[in-house]
């Protein structure tokens, strides 16, 4: 996938990353919405954030736009534009 959106109940997001991250393109993209509101998500947040740290291929970063953004970027080792 060259370009993911997840958008669906946060309980959800963790299972997804797992079935669409092996098929993430190099240089592909997640945007994850709703990270930061609604407050009753966190702990299904912070399970999703932790599993995108895991991942040394990835590189990702949460945006204060709206009710948070999370943009995660695919950089394998040795990629040249780097």
């Amino acid at each position: 996938f060259g370009l993911v959106l997840l958008d669906i109940w946060k309980n959800l997001y963790l299972p997804c990353f797992e079935a669409v991250y092996p098929k993430l393109a190099e240089e592909g993209v997640i945007v994850s919405d709703n990270m930061i509101t609604p407050e009753s998500a966190r702990e299904a947040v912070r399970a999703y954030r932790a599993a995108v740290l895991t991942k040394p291929d990835l590189q990702t970063v949460l945006l204060p736009l709206g009710s948070g953004i999370e943009l995660t970027i695919r950089w394998r080792p040795g990629n040249p534009k780097l």
